[in-house]
């Protein structure tokens, strides 16, 4: 037997080294040729740029030959290469960096990462909204920490949205939208789990009717009347909101008799009216201030490029600004990467502020006080610690 054994073996083992040997040969062999390969294409590179000074200098003489339209094109097309290699260059330094282009709405396209959903947010406004006008900070009275309220835009398509939300156990404001299958639902599950919820009003933006705001609009074309009738039925299928704020508007918000209207019924039912800035406008502010209505304003969007590093990034924004001024707001949406960011990150980012519900917020030009804001505060504050570096 032990005879018999050792041959096989040493056959075994010869087969084996024979075909490593082959596999070998193959390897070398394709290594070759795509070394070769290289070679030829590195030749064809090095020929092509020798001609180049030449063809440069009969460019002149071509433009010369061609009337004024085709040198003018071909000077365009010059800058158009040019302003491309600009752009590329910017958005490799961004990235390399960690710059945040997202302010910019010329560059907000530039910084979003590969998995990014590249869908606006606002139809009618494709780089998103702009930031709010800068506002003198207002510190929070001796002893209490700042305060930042998260609210939760679009809520109404289904049912789950607020559900897993609302799962994850934090003092979030619900913006739910009229006249959808399930607002009543939403709002349902939001005054069960003791949260605060508003109204997300829709209204006409630039580009109607092309650009729908969706069921039960606020038109600038609707008479006082009609106005009022769409209010009072908005706020019916929505009993125990604590507010509203604009969904979409970018036209309806800059009229300042519109607005007045609306504040005005809002403030009659001690609602506060929540800008949300979908255009860089005063008006809401301006009558919030002269007839002394209820009236906060976005800070910040925290998804408007929707991945889980940028969102990450808009909640360190929030948070500055809720540390400057004593209190923020930030506006986010039911996706899966504002889930995922604000379960996974938002704890160890808080940093001494208190995250709360929209209704504990001090509210300026408000004759009326704040309700009181314990049932739906959460002691989310942690010791302040630097922020972690960019991701």
């Amino acid at each position: 037997m032990g005879r018999a054994g050792g041959p096989r073996r040493q056959t075994w083992a010869t087969g084996l080294s024979r075909g490593l040997r082959a596999a070998l040969t193959s390897i070398r062999r394709a290594a070759g040729e795509t070394l070769r390969g290289i070679d030829r294409m590195l030749l064809r590179a090095e020929q092509a740029l020798r001609r180049i000074p030449t063809r440069l200098r009969r460019l002149p003489a071509l433009l010369r030959r061609h009337p004024a339209p085709a040198r003018r094109a071909v000077y365009a097309g010059i800058a158009l290469v040019g302003a491309v290699t600009a752009v590329l260059l910017l958005r490799g330094l961004a990235v390399q960096f960690h710059w945040d282009l997202g302010r910019s709405p010329a560059l907000v396209l530039l910084h979003q990462p590969p998995d990014a959903d590249r869908a606006p947010l606002y139809p009618d406004m494709p780089f998103g909204p702009p930031a709010p006008r800068q506002r003198p900070p207002t510190p929070p009275p001796a002893g209490e920490p700042p305060r930042l309220a998260i609210v939760i835009d679009d809520i109404g398509h289904n049912q789950s949205a607020p559900r897993r939300f609302l799962a994850l156990g934090l003092p979030l404001t619900f913006s739910i939208l009229p006249g959808l299958p399930y607002t009543a639902s939403a709002a349902r599950q939001v005054s069960q789990a003791r949260r605060d919820f508003i109204i997300h009003l829709p209204m006409e933006p630039e580009g109607y009717p092309q650009v729908d705001p969706g069921p039960l609009p606020l038109l600038l074309g609707q008479s006082e009347d009609a106005t009022v009738e769409r209010l009072r039925e908005i706020m019916s299928e929505l009993p125990g909101a604590f507010g509203a704020s604009n969904h979409m508007g970018s036209a309806y918000t800059l009229d300042r008799e519109k607005m007045a209207l609306v504040q005005a019924l809002l403030a009659e039912r001690n609602l506060v009216f929540l800008n949300s800035m979908t255009v860089n406008t005063a008006v809401p502010r301006a009558v919030a201030r002269s007839g002394h209505f209820p009236f906060l304003e976005r800070d910040v969007f925290l998804d408007n490029v929707r991945s889980v590093p940028a969102i990450t990034r808009e909640l360190h924004h929030a948070l500055r600004v809720a540390r400057r001024r004593g209190q923020a707001v930030a506006i986010g949406h039911p996706y899966p990467q504002t889930l995922r960011a604000l379960r996974d990150t938002f704890p160890a980012l808080a940093g001494g502020v208190e995250l709360v519900s929209l209704s504990a917020l001090r509210r300026p030009y408000d004759s009326a006080p704040a309700p009181n804001p314990e049932p739906q505060r959460v002691a989310a504050t942690v010791p302040h610690a630097p922020s972690p570096a960019r991701p």
